[in-house]
C-alpha cells in the first residue's frame, strides 16, 4: 500500500510541473492554430514524427537498464552510454538526411532531423537521472520548462515567420534544459569493467523494442502524410495535440514514477510489485475515462470553437480518437516495466503486432476508399485491443520477477 502511494506522491509531484508547463502550451494552442497553416503544421508533425521514431531507440534504452542496476557508478555508466549512442545516432541520421536532401531534393528542414534526435534522447537520460535519485520536485521543473518552452517559442518566433523553421525551433529550444540534469552524473567516473559485454544484448532486444514501437507509435502520422497530404496530416497532428497530448503529459508523470518505484521495488525483491501496476493503471484509467468521455461527446463542437472552423476535421478526429486514447493513457505508461523486468522479447513482439495492427487499420481503408473517419475509427479501435493485451504482459512481467527475488 506504501509503495502505491509512494507512485501515486512521486506522479503527483512530477505532474505538478508536467501539466503546468503544457497548460501554458495548450492555452496558445489557439493562437498556434491562427498563426500557421495546416500544411505548416503537417509538415513540422512529418518531420518531428520521424524523429520520434527513432527516440528510444537513440538510446538503446540504456537509461531503463540503469534503473535496475544496484550500484550508482554502474548506473550513471549507462547513461553515459545511452548519451553517446544518442550522438552516434545524430550523425548517421544527418548522414541520410544529406542525402536525401542533396540527391532526392527534400526539404532542408530535414537535416534538423538528427539533432532533433539528440535533444530529445536527453528528456529520457534526464528523467533517468532524476528518478533513479528519486529528485521528482527537480523533474517536475524540468518538465515545466520543456513544456512550457515549447508554445511559448513557436508563438513568439511565429509572430515574426510562421513557418516550418519557428515550429521545430520551439520543439529544439524547449529540450535544451536537458543538458544541466545530465551533467549532475559526471562526478560518477569510475571505470565499470566488462559493462558493454554484459549489456549488449540488452540494448539489442530493447532498442530494437523501442524502434519498433515508436515507428508504430509515429505511423499514423507518417502514413497520413503519405496518404492523404500535408493538410490532412495538420489536422491529424492538431487532434493529437488536443487530446493525446494532455493525456500523455499525465501518462509520462506515471511513467517516471512507476520506473522509479517499481524498479526499487524488484531491486528489494517486494512481492507487491504487481499489485501495485494493477491499483496504478486502474487509477489512471479512472482519471481518464471524464476527459475522453467529454472528447467523445463534444470534439467536433469544442475544437472548431477553439481552434477556428478550418481546424473542424480535427474535431472529428478527437472524438473518434477518445476511445483508443484512453486505453493508451491507462496502459502505455507500464511499458517500460517490461524492459526492466528483462521480458524484453515479450514487449518486442508486442510492440511487433502493434506495428503490424495499426499499418492495416490505416492501409485497408485506404484501399477500400472509405472516408477518413472510418480510418481514424478503426485505428481508435486498434488502440483499445492492443493495450488490454499489453496491460496483461506487463503485470505477469513483474509479477513473475517478484516471485523469483522473492524466493
Amino acid at each position: 500500500m506504501n509503495s502505491h502511494k509512494s507512485i501515486r506522491g512521486a506522479g503527483t509531484t512530477i505532474l505538478a510541473g508536467s501539466a503546468l508547463g503544457f497548460g501554458i502550451t495548450f492555452l496558445l494552442t489557439p493562437a498556434i492554430s491562427r498563426t500557421y497553416a495546416p500544411e505548416v503544421y503537417g509538415t513540422y508533425a512529418t518531420i518531428t514524427a520521424t524523429a520520434s521514431v527513432f527516440i528510444g531507440a537513440s538510446t538503446l534504452r540504456l537509461e531503463v537498464k540503469s534503473q535496475r542496476v544496484a550500484e550508482d557508478a554502474e548506473a550513471a555508466a549507462l547513461r553515459r552510454m545511452a548519451l553517446h549512442a544518442s550522438l552516434v545516432w545524430m550523425g548517421l541520421l544527418t548522414l541520410v538526411s544529406a542525402i536525401a536532401v542533396l540527391v532526392w531534393g527534400a526539404s532542408p528542414w530535414w537535416l534538423t532531423l538528427g539533432p532533433l534526435v539528440a535533444l530529445a534522447s536527453l528528456q529520457l537520460i534526464g528523467t533517468a537521472a532524476l528518478t533513479r535519485a528519486r529528485q521528482y520536485r527537480r523533474l517536475a521543473l524540468f518538465n515545466f520548462v520543456q513544456g512550457a518552452g515549447l508554445g511559448v517559442t513557436q508563438v513568439c518566433l511565429g509572430i515574426s515567420s510562421a513557418a516550418v523553421g519557428s515550429l521545430i525551433a520551439g520543439f529544439a529550444i524547449a529540450r535544451l534544459g536537458w543538458l544541466t540534469a545530465i551533467r549532475r552524473g559526471k562526478a560518477e567516473r569510475p571505470p565499470v569493467k566488462n559493462l558493454w559485454s554484459r549489456t549488449r544484448r540488452f540494448a539489442a532486444f530493447a532498442g530494437s523494442s523501442a524502434l519498433v514501437n515508436s515507428l508504430a507509435g509515429q505511423l499514423p502520422v507518417l502514413l497520413i502524410s503519405a496518404m492523404y497530404g500535408a493538410t490532412t496530416v495538420g489536422q491529424f497532428a492538431m487532434a493529437t495535440r488536443l487530446l493525446i497530448s494532455p493525456l500523455s503529459i499525465v501518462g509520462q508523470a506515471v511513467a517516471a514514477a512507476s520506473i522509479g518505484e517499481v524498479g526499487k521495488l524488484l531491486r528489494e525483491g517486494d512481492p507487491s510489485a504487481a499489485r501495485v501496476v494493477r491499483r496504478s493503471m486502474r487509477d489512471l484509467f479512472a482519471v481518464g475515462v471524464v476527459p475522453c468521455a467529454i472528447a467523445g461527446i463534444l470534439g467536433i463542437w469544442a475544437t472548431s470553437l477553439f481552434l477556428g472552423s478550418v481546424w473542424r476535421d480535427a474535431g472529428v478526429m478527437v472524438a473518434l480518437l477518445s476511445a483508443g486514447a484512453l486505453a493508451q493513457f491507462a496502459v502505455a505508461p507500464f511499458s517500460q516495466l517490461l524492459n526492466l523486468a528483462g521480458a524484453n522479447r515479450a514487449l518486442l513482439a508486442w510492440d511487433g503486432a502493434r506495428f503490424a495492427a495499426i499499418l492495416l487499420s490505416f492501409v485497408v481503408p485506404w484501399w477500400l476508399q472509405l472516408p477518413m473517419s472510418w480510418t481514424i475509427g478503426a485505428y481508435s479501435i486498434i488502440l483499445v485491443v492492443l493495450y488490454l493485451i499489453l496491460a496483461r504482459l506487463a503485470v505477469r512481467a513483474v509479477e513473475s520477477v517478484a516471485k523469483e527475488r522473492a524466493s
